[in-house]
């Protein structure tokens, strides 16, 4: 039985937020997002594997063309030239000063092969691709290149090398530049004394050959050699400088920077 005026009243439950419209949209889009960023970084690490693998092999392949050309370059003259003085040694075996003078030329020969190829598996092997490998190669062989030719030479290198990373690119092309150098010092300069100088600092590495020869004006042209220690400087992001004085010896510097020094 009613006792009086029904009264209604509205009562509106909210939803929670996560259950909301907009929310729903927005992880809708957010769930979009975030596979389409999934898909491409995927896609971008499988492109970046392939890219490796390339580089890795195109890196391989000039390896092994530079090996090729330094076999045919520093060894193929060398062995013909060998064979041909063992021919005429044994033309001229009669004659004993001829015969003698030319097994004198094979045996010099033979030593620059045996260094030559010390120098290219050196160069290729990767367990010398730091610092401290590169480093005790260079000063020995830096000596002994000298002691041949009768020059002293000085070693200044720190104590406690850091164990930095060189790739056989870069420690191929500061030898053949410091090779250069001291093939230079041999022939042209009339040098007493050679010293050899490393440094290591400023995320960078410092080498520097200074001989005390007759050295030469600023304003002589330079041949092929210093044209080449140049170009194999710049391969490899490196900066070269030549000082020098009629007089007063020569001296060259190789910087190259070095990120993880």
């Amino acid at each position: 039985q009613p006792v009086g005026e029904p009264s209604t009243t509205r009562i509106v439950v909210v939803p929670p937020f996560y259950e909301s419209q907009w929310f729903l949209g927005l992880m809708v889009l957010l769930g979009g997002t975030m596979t389409a960023w999934w898909v491409r970084q995927a896609t971008r690490r499988r492109m970046q594997r392939k890219l490796d693998v390339l580089e890795q092999e195109r890196i391989v392949e000039r390896e092994r063309s530079r090996i090729a050309r330094d076999l045919h370059d520093n060894l193929g003259a060398d062995l013909t030239h060998l064979a041909l003085l063992s021919d005429l040694a044994q033309a001229e075996v009669t004659d004993a000063s001829k015969a003698r003078k030319h097994f004198d030329q094979i045996f010099d020969i033979a030593r620059n092969l045996t260094r030559e190829v010390d120098e290219i598996v050196w160069a290729v092997n990767p367990a010398n691709d730091s610092l401290k490998g590169f480093v005790p190669f260079l000063s020995n062989y830096s000596q002994n290149y000298l002691l041949a030719a009768e020059i002293p030479c000085r070693i200044d290198i720190p104590m406690g090398l850091p164990d930095a990373h060189l790739s056989s690119v870069q420690r191929h092309n500061l030898f053949l530049v410091v090779k250069e150098a001291l093939h230079n010092i041999v022939k042209h300069s009339h040098a007493t004394e050679v010293r050899l100088r490393i440094r290591t600092e400023a995320r960078r590495l410092e080498i520097s050959v200074e001989d005390n020869g007759r050295g030469f004006p600023e304003d002589t042209a330079l041949g092929d050699g210093a044209a080449n220690m140049e170009q194999r400087a710049h391969s490899i992001g490196a900066s070269l400088r030549r000082t020098s004085e009629s007089g007063r010896g020569t001296m060259i510097v190789l910087t190259l920077p070095i990120s993880d020094l």
